[in-house]
């Protein structure tokens, strides 16, 4: 039997990105960390604000993935994975396919209906759209 493909390695980090941010994002990425000092929902507007600031850029969002994760907001989490996957430019297969991994995971783990048919669709949707370029 031949052996099961290996799942991507994980999506970076915003640790791992090198993306150059401008003074406003500096700003709102600086008032979102000091946010995480307080409370989650405090934390969460803060870092929707970055991704609201710089939509192009992946580490706002991958910080918000962060702390829905720290939050269990499933819901959340796998929407903006999603969006990550759709509205950042330049992201190529290897960027999306760990997202859609990703999304998949928290989907099965969870177990919440909704969250796996949202995976599911995006998923289908973004391989159709590799495929077909």
């Amino acid at each position: 039997a031949p052996a099961e493909p290996e799942a991507p390695k994980p999506p970076p980090t915003a640790a791992e990105l090198d993306e150059k941010y401008d003074d406003k994002t500096k700003a709102l990425i600086e008032a979102a960390r000091a946010a995480e000092g307080g409370s989650i929902d405090k934390a969460i507007e803060a870092w929707r604000k970055a991704v609201q600031a710089a939509p192009p850029l992946r580490g706002p969002r991958r910080e918000l993935a962060r702390v829905y994760r720290k939050a269990e907001r499933w819901n959340a989490l796998v929407e903006v994975l999603k969006e990550e996957a759709e509205k950042v430019p330049g992201l190529g297969p290897d960027d999306k396919v760990p997202l859609l991994f990703d999304m998949v995971e928290v989907s099965e783990a969870t177990s919440t209906s909704r969250i796996w048919l949202l995976a599911a669709a995006t998923f289908c949707a973004v391989v159709d759209k590799l495929a077909a370029a």
